[in-house]
This record gives C-alpha cells, structure tokens and sequence, in this order.
C-alpha cells in the first residue's frame, strides 16, 4: 500500500489547479463560507483516498530477482563473470518489466515510491553490474517518469541518498581513461623493439634478412592492433560513462520539474528543499556531475519548481512557514543561494525564491485574515 504522503502529494495539485483555477478573487463576508470550503478540499484529501491504485508498487524488485528460479540457481552453484552476472540480472529484470514496468498505472506508483529504484541501485552495486546494464536501467526508470505528473519529494529523496554511493565507482577510473592511446608511448616502443631485436639478434638477421624482418613486422604489426583494440574498448567505456553520467543528469533533471511538497506536511517542505539542493552539490563529491553548468542547471530546475509549488499552495501554507523561510534568507542559512551564479547579470536564485515567497506569503496572509483565497491571473 502506497503512502497517503504519496497519494496527497498528486492529488494536492489536482486540488490546487481546480479551485484556484475555477474560484474568483471572493471578497465580503457572505464568500468566507465557501472560501473555507475551497481550502478544505485543498488540505483535508484523506476522505477521498481510496485503495491504491497501484498496488504492486510495494512489491521489492530485490524479491523478484530473488524468486526467479535461473537467477537463484546460477548465484547458488558457481561463481559468476562479471558477463553471466550480467546475462542473470537481466534475466530477472526482464521479468520485472514484463510483470510490472509495462503496467499503465507504474508511473504514478513509481512518482510515489522509490523503492525499485533503490532496489535496482543496491542490486547493480552488489553484483557489480556493468557500466551498460546501469545504464539501461536507470534509462528505463527515466522514459516511465516522463509519464508521472507529478514526483513526491521524499522520492527524490531516496534516490539522492542512494544513488551517489551505488554508481560511483563507474566514474572512479575517469583520469586513467582519458590518459590512453599515447601516441608518443606506441613511438617509443616500436623504436626499442627495434633496437632490442637488431642488437641482441643481428646475427639472425645477417644469416635470414627476409624472414627475420617478416617476423619482425608481424610482431609490431599484433603490438599496434592489441593498441588499437584496447583504444576502442577504452573508447566504447568512455563514452559508456558519459552515457551514464547524462543520463542520472537527465533523471534527476526530469524528476525536480515534476516535484511536489506535501502542504500538510509543511513544517517539512523548508527542510526538504534545502537537503534535496545539499544533496545534488553531493553528487559533484562523487564524480557523478562533473560540471558547474550541470549542478547549476539542476537547481535552477530545483528552484523554479519551489516557486512554483509557492504560487500553487499560496494560502494553503500557514504564514509561520513563510516566517521561517525568510528568516533563512536574511540570515543566508542556505549555503547554495549565496553562490555566485554562474551567469552574469541574471536574477538569482535568492532573489526568484524571495520574489515567489512574498506574492504567495500576501495570499496566505489574504485567507489567514479575511477568508480569502486570491487567484493568479491564468492569461
């Protein structure tokens, strides 16, 4: 059974989009009633929950592979390569996208609830999966989240705490990759063969000219092409990481636009905003992002989705909530909103958040005193 945390989180905005889109600026007495009424659909959702729609999402990814009978037979009687450790996950997981990724109703349970995710992710450490199979299935769990309308922020959460320590190793050879293929090195090592084989077998080489230099060439002639084949190996993992490296860009990326706070919740939102900012900078310690550009855009993606839940909750957040957000600002307690931004001359991140915080702050203030809900101008 998925959470009501979950469940409040995708009906939250439903609610917000209808009532705020459909109720006119009220004002006058005779409207409180009804603006009371408005706002109870808003913050009392439990009444119209019902079963989960999506029950199998409480299924554990890490029991399925366990109940396929290849997987456990092959993890049980021999040791494995890193290619049939491979073959046998993916025999599993397989399974798992045929019984439940294909499923139409996944989407929403997976924007509710991590735990694949981070079964997927422990899993891939554990049997020290590839690079490829990594890869695939973090890009598998993206395309799904293209379908959510909306991410829980305790999702996102649990894939940040996870995620670094799972897949860093894919990036911990990333100096000694981009170091190979010397030129100068293959250079010098043809000219001491040469020299090797001229100095200690001359004599050969006097008595066979045609065929000491026959077997000369084929000897540097398998030196370059083993070169040529690590170069491409090295080449294909290089570009297989980056892959990676984009991909965890692109999910992360795609999961901050679609999140949401629970405003039931909302001595935790403040909170949550700011671990989820401290956790993605923790992804550059990992190697993970590997540009400013990167970890910049994605708390920009971070930010403008705050300001926009800030526009959609208005006066369903109490005014202490916007107390406490200010009060963060003017002492500069969120480290991140005091960087430099990385581009010249453009409104920053602080001054966007405090620019939300004080239009939604004066509807809270508007219900809080006088029953009113004020609506933003659609076009």
């Amino acid at each position: 059974m998925l959470s009501h945390h979950s469940l409040i989180s995708r009906l939250f905005v439903i609610c917000c989009v209808s009532v705020f889109m459909l109720s006119p600026l009220c004002k006058g007495n005779g409207q409180n009633t009804s603006n009371d009424q408005n706002l109870k659909k808003i913050l009392d959702l439990n009444e119209v929950l019902g079963e989960s729609p999506s029950q199998f999402a409480s299924q554990s990814l890490r029991e399925i592979f366990h109940r396929n009978d290849v997987a456990a037979h092959n993890l049980s009687t021999r040791p494995l390569s890193e290619e049939s450790k491979n073959e046998v996950f993916q025999q599993s997981f397989l399974k798992y996208i045929k019984d439940i990724y294909n499923r139409k109703d996944y989407a929403l349970a997976l924007s509710q609830d991590a735990t694949h995710i981070i079964n997927f992710l422990e899993l891939s450490n554990e049997m020290t999966l590839d690079t490829s199979t990594v890869y695939v299935g973090l890009r598998l769990f993206y395309n799904k989240f293209k379908a959510a309308e909306l991410v829980d922020d305790q999702v996102i959460m649990g894939i940040l705490e996870k995620l670094p320590l799972a897949i860093e190793h894919h990036f911990a050879e990333e100096n000694v990759l981009q170091a190979t293929t010397d030129l100068a090195f293959i250079k010098k090592h043809i000219e001491n063969t040469l020299l090797t084989k001229l100095t200690d077998h001359l004599q050969d080489f006097q008595a066979a000219p045609d065929s000491f230099l026959s077997n000369l060439a084929d000897e540097l002639a398998q030196y370059c092409k083993q070169q040529v084949d690590t170069a491409h190996k090295q080449a294909f993992r290089i570009e297989t990481r980056e892959r990676l490296r984009q991909m965890t860009f692109r999910l992360f990326d795609t999961m901050l636009s679609k999140a949401i706070w629970d405003p039931k919740t909302n001595d935790g939102v403040w909170k949550s905003f700011i671990s989820i900012a401290n956790k993605l900078q923790l992804l550059g310690n990992h190697s993970i992002i590997n540009h400013m550009d990167d970890l910049d855009d994605l708390l920009w993606t971070l930010t403008h989705r705050f300001c926009f839940y800030l526009d959609l909750t208005g006066a369903a957040l109490p005014v202490s909530f916007y107390h406490l957000v200010e009060h963060d600002l003017d002492n500069k307690a969120v480290f991140f909103l005091e960087f430099k931004e990385q581009d010249d001359g453009i409104v920053s991140k602080k001054e966007t958040i405090a620019e939300a915080l004080l239009k939604a702050k004066a509807r809270a203030i508007a219900y809080e005193k006088s029953g009113i809900i004020a609506t933003q101008t659609v076009f």
